[in-house]
């Protein structure tokens, strides 16, 4: 629900029948998490004095001002960087407002962007200055007025603050979690997908698993399952971060879910000719996530492959054990197998088109769908 016009009714109610000087901004709901992104909107008047006011989207304020030039100026802190801590990083054009006795005048700021994607800086754009109020008002009834319009504003805001910030803190702490593990499961996406399509449609079982020597068997079989389990690790990570955060109504985070069922589902399904080969039940994946996880002083995070390596040897994974009789069946009966890693490779494509849609992370030539 768009509640600035609302607010900024109310607002220019009281202004006209007090007959006060006012600066007034307004900015319009925006997309996604940007919506929820604060801009500090400076306004610093011809005696020195700055006043500020904060808005997100979909928000007015205004504020009283003395007659004369106003200068304003929007700031705030870089979008989508939880580690952004410079408030005055991304600003906007400069912008010279002559206030006059009685009269209002109104801002509107929006996010500055590039293409479809925002960047760091904003845009203020001037309207038209409001008339002054007419004369002849009765004092008793000007008070009145003024009274009233002000028990509805601070009511209005008594009612709506809890409840809109603790939407605003879920969001955050949403976004924050997706923010702070988009690049490791990106990493664990990529080389998944990788050996999925180098199977299915590459030559390297023929190279390495059946005409390699037995060090080259190896590292293929180990390699390939610890490819795997590394994924598996960094969704039950991300799974445990937001078991307790409403999604919901966070279209991003449960866009990722979404993503992240799909190929959840395909992994143990039987169906789309997919057969038994690398069929892993939802506990087995869980429970081979579980395993890879080590807890360190920065948090939760996957093992490396020389620890992986050490433990698969001294027969410390049994559910990543049991899949080494499918590994080495590729050589054999690769057709089998091959219906459920192409699923599998081609619902890992949209996963990074999701989290890394500018291919920063992940190149573009090595996203192609099997």
């Amino acid at each position: 629900m768009r509640t600035w016009p609302f607010l900024a009714a109310l607002l220019l109610l009281a202004s006209s029948v007090a007959a006060e000087t006012r600066v007034c901004v307004h900015r319009d709901e925006d997309g996604g998490i940007m919506n929820l992104h604060p801009v500090r909107v400076l306004l610093t008047g011809k005696d020195g004095t700055t006043q500020e006011a904060v808005l997100t989207g979909g928000q007015a304020a205004c504020v009283s001002v003395a007659p004369g030039t106003v200068k304003a100026e929007a700031r705030s802190r870089r979008p989508y960087d939880p580690q952004a801590t410079d408030e005055n990083e991304c600003r906007s054009n400069l912008v010279s407002l002559d206030a006059r006795a009685n009269q209002e005048a109104w801002l509107e700021v929006t996010p500055r962007s590039r293409g479809s994607a925002y960047v760091c800086g904003w845009t203020l754009y001037k309207q038209e200055t409001g008339q002054a109020s007419p004369g002849g008002w009765d004092s008793s009834i000007v008070a009145a007025v003024i009274a009233a319009v002000a028990a509805l504003i601070s009511a209005w805001f008594a009612y709506r603050a809890p409840i809109r910030a603790a939407q605003v803190q879920a969001k955050i702490n949403a976004e924050q979690v997706v923010a702070k593990f988009r690049e490791p499961l990106v990493h664990a996406a990529y080389n998944l997908q990788s050996r999925l399509y180098r199977i299915a449609a590459s030559d390297i079982v023929a190279r390495l698993l059946v005409n390699g020597d037995p060090h080259e068997r190896q590292y293929f079989e180990q390699n390939t399952l610890f490819v795997l389990g590394q994924y598996f690790a960094w969704t039950e990570i991300i799974r445990r971060e937001i078991q307790f955060l409403d999604l919901g109504q966070i279209e991003k985070t449960r866009k990722l879910a979404e993503l992240q069922d799909s190929i959840f589902d395909l992994w143990q399904t039987e169906g789309q000719g997919c057969g038994k080969a690398f069929r892993i039940f939802a506990g087995e994946q869980r429970a081979i996530g579980e395993r890879m996880i080590r807890k360190t002083s920065r948090g939760l995070e996957c093992i490396g492959y020389g620890a992986f390596s050490d433990r698969f040897s001294a027969g410390q994974f049994p559910e990543i054990t049991r899949l080494t009789r499918d590994v080495t069946d590729l050589a054999t009966n690769l057709p089998a197998a091959k219906p459920r890693l192409v699923l599998v490779q081609r619902a890992l494509i949209d996963l990074l088109d999701f989290l890394d849609p500018e291919c920063i992370r992940a190149p573009r030539h090595s996203r192609s769908k099997i």
